[in-house]
């Protein structure tokens, strides 16, 4: 948990012990948000390339 609180923080989402005291929902929710935009970029990145 303390690895995902890192990242996020690191991505902006708030301090550490922000998102570490966020409801497990919440916290869930920014893990998901934060992997789909990495995902997202990562196949954006990758069409622009093939242009």
């Amino acid at each position: 948990m303390l690895y995902w609180a890192m990242n996020l923080a690191q991505a902006g989402y708030g301090s550490v012990d922000f998102v570490l005291g966020s409801p497990s929902d919440i916290f869930m929710m920014m893990v998901w948000h934060n992997e789909f935009i990495s995902e997202m970029r990562a196949e954006d990145y990758a069409l622009n390339r093939k242009k």
